[in-house]
């Protein structure tokens, strides 16, 4: 005869744990990201020019002077030795664009693909890793379906 336990079966730990998890996703999901909301709102009111180039430097309220992004080909060691220090927000299959002043973290927004429906920022480099200060922040704007690529603009 077993005795009663306090201990929980394997069903009930994996709807315990499926449940956690869909907490995290639809939280994580649904944090505003505000280069989305910069580039969206962007290219929703100059849709009609032909040369739409955004100028970061003047759509964010938050102070920075560098900008970074990593494509989901880096790993988080290549990340951590580009920073200088040990990124602690990181998921394996994302885009993410970090932004610094003077070496410190100040804000970072990241995009998960899904291959059969993709949607989200990119920025269009020959490398893993681009970096850019403030004042040359300037891409720009294509869209191709639901991805926003940001070229580089050098002018």
């Amino acid at each position: 005869v077993r005795k009663p336990t306090n201990n929980m079966g394997d069903y009930e730990m994996r709807k315990y744990v499926y449940f956690l998890f869909l907490i995290l996703f639809f939280s994580c999901g649904n944090e505003y990201n505000k280069v989305d909301d910069a580039v969206i709102s962007y290219w929703n009111r100059h849709r009609t020019e032909k040369n739409i180039v955004i100028d970061f430097s003047r759509e964010f309220t938050f102070e920075w002077d560098t900008l970074c992004f990593y494509s989901l080909g880096c790993s988080l060691d290549e990340i951590n030795h580009d920073l200088g220090f040990q990124l602690t927000e990181y998921t394996d299959l994302a885009d993410r664009m970090i932004f610094l002043n003077h070496g410190k973290l100040v804000y970072i927004a990241g995009w998960w693909y899904d291959p059969e429906n993709p949607k989200g920022i990119t920025i269009d480099s020959p490398n893993n890793i681009f970096k850019t200060n403030r004042s040359r922040a300037k891409f720009r704007i294509k869209k191709k379906e639901d991805v926003f690529i940001l070229q580089p603009y050098l002018r």
